[in-house]
């Protein structure tokens, strides 16, 4: 999903740059952009694809990376 709006999927032809990770991107420039990530005000960390869809999109693509399941908590 974009990582500027959690209920669009990433586009390349999106009017921001930061809104989805490309395949030939630096990793400096994949850091920025997830740094970069749109998220929500609570202090909480919790997966809710429904409430707080920039959130599960992070957890998501960390889950995919980290190889561990983002429906299990710790």
């Amino acid at each position: 999903m974009s990582l500027q709006d959690g209920k669009k999927k990433m586009s390349k032809s999106d009017t921001s740059r930061l809104s989805c990770i490309n395949l030939i991107d630096d990793p400096e420039i994949i850091r920025m952009k997830i740094r970069k990530a749109k998220t929500d005000s609570e202090g909480t960390i919790s997966y809710d694809p429904e409430n707080r869809p920039e959130l599960a999109n992070l957890l998501r693509i960390y889950s995919a990376l980290a190889n561990i399941d983002v429906h299990k908590s710790p």
